[in-house]
């Protein structure tokens, strides 16, 4: 009889179920031979069947496991082009030269032949151009480009080809608007566009219209005799700010003012309002401002 302080091993059981398989006796006369209850060894096949409908073959494990490694290797690859896409965003409009230079920077991490796959350039191509010396126009072309990207910086990223082009010239640098462009252009230095107009007056409004008094005439003899006021924006951070100024137009000089996220009629009557607290003029003021409604 076996050691009760081993008969219940994991390899005992399991031991206990494939001799009760094989054996051709009754599960109670094997159980009876191991020393085992009848219901424990019943456990016992029960459990072990569970196990094998939720096991998969092992001709099945290897094929999901091999699935797994192919999977595994599929996104790797497309990490990796997606890394190079990344990197080569500044460059989707250059020339050919400039995805060149990509790959040669980018080859210690990623192979060679998935940056030419991704970037559309052929592996001979690269290497070709990997050993053939620079041409002294490629060279002038690396010191230009040096001194476009610091007046680029220094324009805050306004400056388009014919600015820059004059810029360069007023530097004493000998080139013209299309070469300066192509660098720009392979190089993905873009001017940054104008804001366009935002509209802070609406004079096609069903409201009253107040009669214009000062009648263009705004010269005034006196401190608190004609005040004019206006509306404007500010682009921040945070997005537009709406400024609304009260001005005395004896001294040009700001007597109220009011800043606002939204563009409303309060923002208008905050700035008066503190223009009266601040000035107290008296009676006969002309406040003056557009015919229009914010």
């Amino acid at each position: 009889m076996p050691d009760p302080k081993k008969r219940f091993t994991p390899e005992f059981r399991d031991e206990a179920v494939r001799l009760a398989r094989t054996s051709g006796r009754s599960r109670r006369e094997m159980a009876a031979d191991l020393g085992i209850g009848l219901s424990t060894l019943r456990n016992w096949i029960d459990g072990r069947r569970d196990r094998e409908r939720d096991e998969p073959p092992a001709d099945r494990q290897e094929d999901m496991a091999a699935e797994l490694k192919r999977l595994r290797r599929e996104n790797e690859v497309l990490r990796q082009e997606r890394e190079i896409l990344k990197r080569a965003t500044a460059f989707r409009q250059g020339g050919e030269s400039m995805r060149l230079q990509l790959i040669d920077a980018a080859k210690e991490e990623f192979p060679v032949r998935r940056l030419c796959k991704v970037l559309g350039v052929s592996q001979s191509g690269y290497f070709a151009w990997r050993s053939r010396p620079a041409c002294r126009r490629q060279r002038d072309d690396l010191v230009l480009l040096a001194h476009v990207r610091s007046a680029f910086r220094l324009s805050n990223e306004t400056y388009g080809s014919p600015r820059m082009t004059r810029e360069l010239q007023d530097q004493g640098l000998h080139v013209g608007r299309r070469r300066t462009a192509r660098l720009m252009r392979e190089n993905g230095l873009r001017a940054r566009q104008p804001r366009r107009f935002k509209r802070t007056t609406d004079s096609l409004h069903a409201f009253p219209v107040a009669p214009n008094l000062i009648e263009q005439d705004f010269a005034a003899e006196r401190p608190d005799e004609k005040w004019g006021s206006d509306l404007s924006y500010i682009w921040t951070r945070e997005g537009w700010l709406y400024l609304a100024v009260v001005i005395d137009l004896y001294a040009r000089r700001v007597v109220g003012w009011a800043v606002r996220d939204r563009l409303h009629k309060e923002l208008a009557l905050a700035a008066l309002r503190r223009a009266l607290v601040v000035r107290r003029p008296s009676a006969g003021l002309i406040h003056h401002s557009d015919r229009g409604s914010p």
